[in-house]
């Protein structure tokens, strides 16, 4: 999906704990970004097929679909391959983030999450999707 600067990109953020959820959802807000949030992964996943966000920002461990599933589920799909998408989780050990990078996130974020980290991760997304 191609971005002109002065168009909004869409985030999406997936989290079951709605403290989490809330928090994010400002951080990235408060930068200017287009949000929708959802609950779970499949509720997260019916959020991708109909808002189609730039940036996919999703927890790992949720009830009905998993973040890793979810981004499996998008990076699956033609139309949507080239959505960005970050996994959280608290589980910050080296082996974690490889096993994420490798079954398809494009980032990975340890939680919990520093706002500043996540909105400089969200920008060079954005910035590796315009360079497509």
């Amino acid at each position: 999906m191609s971005l002109h600067a002065h168009e909004a990109a869409r985030v999406l953020v997936v989290e079951d704990e709605a403290l989490h959820r809330q928090t994010l959802e400002e951080t990235l807000r408060s930068a200017g970004y287009l949000v929708d949030t959802a609950g779970d992964g499949q509720e997260g996943l019916e959020k991708v097929r109909s808002v189609r966000p730039d940036v996919i920002v999703t927890d790992w461990i949720m009830p009905r679909l998993d973040g890793v599933s979810l981004c499996r589920l998008v990076k699956a799909n033609e139309a949507l391959r080239s959505t960005y998408v970050v996994i959280l989780s608290s589980r910050g050990e080296s082996a974690e983030k490889v096993t994420g990078l490798e079954l398809g996130a494009d980032d990975y974020l340890v939680k919990p999450v520093d706002g500043a980290e996540l909105l400089a991760r969200v920008r060079a997304g954005l910035r590796l999707q315009r360079a497509l």
